[in-house]
């Protein structure tokens, strides 16, 4: 009945609301970077933060078709704490994001590679990504204070005295941009051969190298300060300051000759960094994405932070190196899915140990002071949402429109339906609830990172069944009992 499945969508609610902060991230195998890159970078692009948002506001989930020769069409959803209903129309109200999608794709169908000027469309297309998502990047970029135990990663490097031998001794060829910075700290052991420069890589030259990921830290840091004081005047002046140093940030650290991912994880340059506390706030937590993984080095946590620091200048390069991109950005469709807050309560502390108790009878009560209160203060998560969207309309396609609220359930089928593979992207990795249901509802999905953190949560409106729900419960009760033995 529908009263049970309500019912049983609130144990849901209650047991991921208490479940947050228990449970270690149980991190899933990583994709190649590579994968599905068009998709990933669009969403990367399409977000666009503000002051307003906070925890999963910020989350857009797109899903679409994108490939060379074909109708692009693509459907995001977002959250919307002003929509009224359970499960909104097919809409574009939220003025901002409208604006910004426009933005986006007359931004990036104004490249031409083959002009003179490329390079500096180049760079004017950076600032306008860079503007469009200063708040989240700045945001972004602080989490090092988390990170490093309330000291930035720049102080935490530059304190290191290297005094091991780690480094298998190399040659590298520096790039024509790493040559020609002016004010870099300079490698001691460097040489010319065939008339090309190599500087050499190795515990005598590894704290050189060091240093020059200082200097693009400190300087992105006072940047990012710098604008957040800007008047009007001087903004756009300290944004081309700013999007220099996000620049060659992102050049540093994705530089095939792996100068960063070896400092990080070879030598003991954050060894000492002191492990983040795990926050107790049920809104989403950008530090998600970096929790140290089981087994994992605070060097592969750091740089999973370096490259999401840079993440929207790979998005740039990434999708304007891209030969087909003219072509896709000709003929695109576009819909919107907004999701209201959730209208919900979810199981108090004592409900929730009475039911425990009548699960595992043998199990004293778990007596943690927390979730007392029976109200539920967020969204469903944008990628539920629209894994719930796909699969209603691939598996319930004859009533396809019927219940769901869509003033044209015809549009949303054809565009759902020529998504092709269910790959979903994410403005920021998912939690473990939403990495559980893409592989266990009754379409199978691709979400293209998670951080593997459990986060209070609310099931989809449409296209989860009660069977998948119920599966899920008994997912979570397991997880609180070993939580708590």
């Amino acid at each position: 009945s529908q009263q049970e499945k309500e019912e049983l969508q609130r144990r849901i609610r209650g047991l991921t609301t208490i479940l947050h902060g228990l449970t270690v991230p149980q991190w899933p195998s990583e994709l190649p970077r590579h994968v599905h890159s068009l998709l990933r970078h669009f969403t990367t692009l399409l977000t666009c933060g503000s002051k307003c948002d906070t925890g999963t506001q910020s989350v857009i989930a797109v899903t679409g078709s994108i490939e060379p020769g074909q109708k692009v069409r693509t459907l995001i959803v977002t959250q919307n704490p002003h929509a009224n209903s359970p499960m909104g129309p097919l809409s574009l109200s939220q003025t901002y994001l409208i604006n910004h999608i426009v933005d986006t794709w007359a931004a990036l169908s104004a490249v031409d590679r083959c002009a003179a000027d490329y390079t500096k469309q180049l760079v004017s297309l950076e600032i306008f990504f860079l503007r469009q998502s200063f708040h989240k990047l700045s945001i972004c970029f602080k989490e090092d204070t988390k990170l490093c135990g309330g000291q930035r990663l720049a102080e935490l490097i530059g304190k290191w005295k290297p005094d091991r031998p780690e480094i298998a001794p190399r040659w590298v060829n520096p790039p024509g941009w790493l040559v020609m910075l002016k004010g870099l700290p300079k490698i001691k052991s460097t040489r010319i051969v065939r008339g090309q420069p190599e500087w050499e890589f190795s515990d005598k030259t590894k704290y050189d190298w060091s240093r020059i990921l200082v200097t693009f830290l400190t300087g992105m840091g006072q940047s990012i300060e710098k604008v957040e004081r800007a008047g009007e005047e001087n903004l756009q002046k300290e944004m081309k300051t700013l999007n220099f140093w996000c620049r060659y940030l992102y050049f540093f650290v994705t530089w095939k000759a792996g100068i960063v991912r070896d400092l990080l994880t070879k030598t003991n340059m954050v060894d000492n960094m002191t492990m983040p506390m795990r926050t107790d706030n049920s809104r989403y937590d950008e530090l998600a994405e970096f929790e140290l993984e089981v087994g994992g080095s605070t060097g592969a946590q750091v740089l999973r932070y370096l490259w999401t620091v840079v993440t929207w200048h790979e998005a740039v390069y990434t999708l304007c190196n891209n030969k087909a991109l003219p072509k896709l950005l000709k003929d695109i469709e576009i819909g919107l899915v907004q999701v209201p807050r959730s209208p919900s309560s979810v199981l108090t502390l004592p409900e929730i140990s009475k039911e425990f108790f009548k699960r595992f009878p043998f199990m004293i009560l778990y007596l943690e002071k927390r979730c007392h209160s029976d109200m539920f203060f967020d969204f469903v998560h944008s990628e539920a949402v629209l894994m719930g969207l796909l699969n209603y309309y691939k598996h319930y396609s004859v009533q396809a429109g019927q219940d769901v609220g869509f003033g044209d359930p015809q549009r949303m089928q054809q565009i759902l339906a020529e998504a092709g593979e269910a790959v979903i992207t994410i403005s920021e990795e998912c939690c473990w609830c939403c990495d559980w249901l893409s592989k266990n509802s009754e379409s199978q999905f691709m979400l293209l990172g998670t951080h593997g953190m459990m986060y209070p949560w609310d099931p989809p409106k449409v296209g989860v069944s009660e069977l998948v729900l119920k599966k899920l419960e008994g997912e979570l009760w397991n997880n609180l009992y070993e939580a708590v033995t």
